[in-house]
């Protein structure tokens, strides 16, 4: 069965949502705050939202944007409604997320009609694979075939990834976007070797969907020291890739460095602004780096 998780801080509405959406065969969960949500969202891990946009403290809007930007609960269908009737609202509505949108009075009818309709999508695309389950396939490929060249996500250069991402603070996407593509630079070197050509390693993915943004990434990295072509920065145009694009290009070779240093944090670190200064490196991304590291130490020393 089904659940649905309602919210909405008048005590009739919610009720009345409550009797027509469990009489259509679906079970409920009731809010009444937009804060308590997000928490709920992420336990119950509801098969579809109905969300007020007035609600007190924390908006619709801003509820469904955060969940939305939140990997567990992204695809959770949200239907929001609102008794505001300007255009700009909805719009505004979609632009955060939402999939669908209701205007009170509500014709209840209409709402059966789309949660059907949402309802039969989710179950679709629950048939098939997300990216991160390919990415944690491609990761146990290469931890279970290569033992010897381990991916782990939580160590290595992906320590150096995470914290300049968050310092950087960059989107859900720009992140998705650039840890898929190092991912992919590591299982390309771990089973063709560090001799591997451009279109071994770009092979792996190209029948994939993820292969879009990845694929023209991979080749800006691996391009970068000796020219990109133009076809590849092109690429990287169209898509509006440039940002995740310098990103990678400091952080891979910030990771050949620290390998080629022994692992000597201030050694690799100049040695990665000096070649920033002859390969023309991002200097605000070396620079968020330098400092992501510095504060890490810091942090370290009052341990």
């Amino acid at each position: 069965m089904a659940k649905v998780l309602i919210i909405d801080d008048n005590e009739k509405n919610i009720e009345l949502f409550k009797d027509f959406v469990e009489s259509w065969g679906y079970s409920t969960i009731l809010a009444y705050q937009g804060q308590e949500v997000i928490e709920l969202a992420k336990k119950e891990k509801p098969d579809a939202i109905i969300l007020d946009v007035m609600l007190p403290g924390m908006s619709g809007y801003e509820v469904c944007s955060e969940l939305k930007d939140n990997p567990v609960t992204r695809f959770i269908p949200i239907v929001m409604v609102t008794a505001l009737t300007d255009y700009a609202d909805r719009v505004h509505g979609f632009n955060v997320g939402a999939d669908n949108f209701l205007v009170k009075p509500v014709n209840y009818r209409e709402l059966r009609a789309i949660l059907d309709s949402l309802l039969r999508k989710k179950a679709w695309l629950e048939t098939m694979e997300s990216k991160e389950d390919v990415m944690r396939a491609f990761i146990t490929a290469v931890n279970v075939l290569e033992p010897e060249y381990t991916i782990d996500l939580k160590n290595g250069k992906y320590v150096y990834y995470h914290r300049l991402l968050r310092y950087l603070r960059v989107s859900t996407e720009v992140r998705d976007h650039i840890l898929t593509t190092a991912i992919m630079l590591d299982v390309g070197e771990a089973i063709f070797g560090e001799n591997k050509t451009e279109n071994e390693s770009i092979k792996i993915i190209s029948s994939l969907k993820l292969a879009k943004a990845t694929v023209p990434l991979m080749k800006y990295v691996e391009q970068y020291s000796k020219g990109v072509s133009l076809a590849i920065q092109e690429d990287i145009k169209n898509l509006k890739l440039q940002q995740e694009a310098d990103i990678l290009v400091v952080l891979e070779n910030f990771g050949v460095i620290m390998r080629e240093t022994g692992e000597d944090i201030n050694v690799a670190l100049k040695t990665l602004k000096e070649s920033a200064i002859a390969f023309g490196y991002s200097k605000s991304i070396v620079a968020g780096l330098e400092q992501t590291i510095t504060d890490a130490l810091f942090a370290e020393s009052l341990k």
